[in-house]
C-alpha cells in the first residue's frame, strides 16, 4: 500500500496513470505488456507455470521499455542481458540485480561499428539495416566501435546444470551472425535453448524464409508461434 501511495503522489507518474486510465477505464482486469507487440503475453501462455526459468536476451535494449523479459523477471526468472548500446547498460544494472548484463555486440567479429539512432531500439551494427533506416527518415545520433562477443562465449556463462529456457535475439538485421557465432551445430538438444525468439517481418511465409529462421529450422527447431514482429522456435 505504501508503494502505491508513493506512486500516486509522484507528479512524474501522473501522465502514465492518466494514459492507463484512458485506455482501460479501470473497469475490468487487464493484462500488462511491456514488449513492443505483445511478445511477453505470448510467452506468458507458454511459461506461465515456470517461476525459476533462465533467459538470454540479446539486444535487450531496456529492462522495461519494449522488454520481452520484464514479465519473466518479475515472475522469478533471471538471465543474461546483452546490448551494444552502452547507455542501456546502467538501467539493467539498476533494475535487474539477479541478471548478468553485458555491453557487447554479438557475432563472429572481434569488433563492430555501432550505429546509435535517436530511437535507440532500432540501433544496429548492420550496414544494410542502417541504410534502410536512413532511407526511411531515421537519424543516426552517433557512431562508435563496440567489442564483439560470440554467442558461444555467452552460452559458456550460463551456470552449470541450468537449462536455457529462452533465447531472444533482436539486433536489427544481425540475428544470423549472432546465431552462427554460437556453434549451435555442435550442441545436443539438451544444451540448446528450448525456445528461440527472433525478430522477423510479416507475413508468415516471409518470416519463415528469413536466413536466421531457415538456419534454426535446419538445426531442428520448429516454428512454434508466428507473432506480429517475431517468430518463436522450439527445439524438437
Amino acid at each position: 500500500m505504501t508503494s502505491i501511495i508513493k506512486i500516486l503522489i509522484s507528479p512524474s507518474k501522473w501522465g502514465l496513470i492518466v494514459r492507463t486510465y484512458e485506455n482501460s477505464k479501470f473497469d475490468a482486469e487487464f493484462n500488462i505488456s511491456w514488449s513492443q507487440s505483445g511478445e511477453d503475453l505470448a510467452l506468458q501462455r507458454i511459461f506461465g507455470s515456470i517461476n525459476r526459468g533462465f533467459y538470454i536476451d540479446i539486444g535487450a535494449h531496456d529492462p522495461s521499455r519494449f522488454s520481452v523479459t520484464r514479465k519473466l523477471y518479475q515472475q522469478g526468472w533471471n538471465g543474461i542481458n546483452v546490448d551494444a548500446n552502452k547507455e542501456c547498460i546502467n538501467q539493467f544494472l539498476k533494475h535487474r540485480h539477479r541478471d548478468i548484463t553485458l555491453n557487447f555486440a554479438v557475432g563472429k567479429k572481434s569488433e563492430y561499428k555501432f550505429y546509435d539512432f535517436f530511437e535507440p531500439a532500432i540501433s544496429t551494427t548492420n550496414d544494410s539495416w542502417r541504410d534502410y533506416l536512413e532511407e526511411n527518415g531515421r537519424k543516426i545520433k552517433s557512431e562508435s566501435i563496440v567489442t564483439g562477443i560470440t554467442l558461444k562465449k555467452i552460452l559458456a556463462m550460463v551456470p552449470k546444470g541450468v537449462n536455457i529456457d529462452l533465447l531472444n535475439i533482436d539486433i536489427e538485421g544481425s540475428e544470423l551472425d549472432a546465431l552462427r557465432s554460437g556453434n549451435l551445430e555442435n550442441l545436443n538438444s539438451k544444451q540448446l535453448p528450448t525456445y528461440i525468439l527472433l525478430e522477423t517481418p510479416p507475413p508468415v511465409n516471409k518470416a519463415l524464409e528469413m536466413p536466421a529462421s531457415k538456419y534454426l529450422i535446419k538445426l531442428g527447431y520448429i516454428p512454434w508461434l508466428v507473432l506480429a514482429q517475431n517468430t518463436l522456435f522450439k527445439i524438437e
